[in-house]
């Protein structure tokens, strides 16, 4: 156990309030750490007030429980715990900053510095996979089933089920560690990955409506109209980039989905690469991410072209350089 690791768990134990937040548009990772944080938590410590914050909750495979509806009163009082949240715009959730402290918990490069206690390291493969950590320094014995089960759906969906370049021996033995509760990988499995048949026929079309750029960028752009259409809702229609990897011929490829908001339409990207380092260029469109796993926020069809250009010359930039 690191000092950090130290602060975290006293910070915890000493806290009478414990506030747990995640970021907007919500993944497996987020919602897996966050609820299975906060269901061992309440648990662990029965005379402790423990919430889930924020407001965004449509993901695919898993029925987490509701958030919590809190008054200000409640998180001025508390220790914030965000989980999974690169930068503060992300928060789901801004009533964070009001809490008494705040602890950052977070595998993404640490580009906004906030947080009275920050634990960021970006050579974990997930947030569930840093706080399986901190819940066996806490709990030698395995998890319970519910809170093993969450955590685990966000180090699988994360990893892309181990297959990404930052799987490490770490993250299987904590996904070994969280095996020992009797977590059925296989379901669990099935319940992230399998798709209905209007899923199906959703990704058949995202695979139809892809543009190759520069012979090694594959693009899907879908409009609301062609969402409401297949009756796919935004944020699960963004988990299908999965839809257009493992192209021999494509370093890159994304799916940009059509939010509509008060009569305002943007668009919101996720963005993956094989090799060529993407977090970077996404910054500079109000995202960020990893490396190979990034994204992309409020942005419109020409500023979409404009990215896939720059993409290509991080390509070709990437491309002299390997030579």
């Amino acid at each position: 156990m690191n000092k950090i690791q130290q602060i975290i768990l006293t910070e915890i134990h000493q806290a009478k309030t414990i506030t747990i937040f995640r970021h907007i548009n919500p993944d497996h990772d987020a919602l897996g750490s966050q609820h299975g944080l906060k269901h061992y938590l309440t648990q662990r410590y029965p005379n402790k007030q423990v919430y889930a914050c924020g407001f965004h909750r449509i993901v695919k495979g898993i029925n987490y429980p509701p958030s919590d509806d809190l008054d200000d009163e409640v998180i001025k009082n508390s220790l914030a715990i965000v989980l999974d949240s690169a930068n503060t715009g992300r928060i789901d959730d801004q009533r964070y900053h009001l809490a008494q402290k705040i602890i950052k918990i977070d595998h993404h490069p640490n580009l906004d510095d906030y947080g009275d206690v920050q634990w960021v390291d970006a050579s974990y493969a997930s947030t569930a996979e840093m706080i399986t950590e901190i819940l066996q320094f806490m709990h030698k014995k395995p998890l319970d089933h519910k809170v093993a089960t969450y955590l685990l759906a966000g180090i699988l969906s994360d990893t892309i089920m181990f297959s990404i370049a930052n799987t490490s021996a770490r993250t299987l033995a904590k996904a070994s560690y969280l095996l020992e509760s009797g977590v059925n990988i296989n379901e669990l499995h099935q319940s992230l990955y399998s798709v209905n048949l209007n899923d199906f026929k959703f990704i058949n079309f995202v695979q139809r409506k892809a543009k190759l750029y520069h012979k090694q960028i594959l693009v899907a752009v879908i409009n609301d109209r062609e969402l409401k259409k297949h009756n796919m809702h935004p944020n699960l229609a963004k988990e299908y980039v999965y839809a257009l990897a493992n192209i021999e011929e494509v370093e890159v490829w994304g799916i940009f989905i059509e939010y509509i908001d008060a009569e305002t339409s943007t668009y919101n990207g996720s963005l993956r690469s094989k090799k060529v380092a993407i977090n970077g260029l996404a910054a500079q469109y109000n995202g960020g991410g990893h490396p190979l796993a990034s994204a992309v926020k409020d942005v419109d069809e020409p500023t979409i072209k404009q990215l896939v250009d720059k993409i290509a010359v991080l390509i070709k930039e990437n491309h002299h350089v390997q030579t």
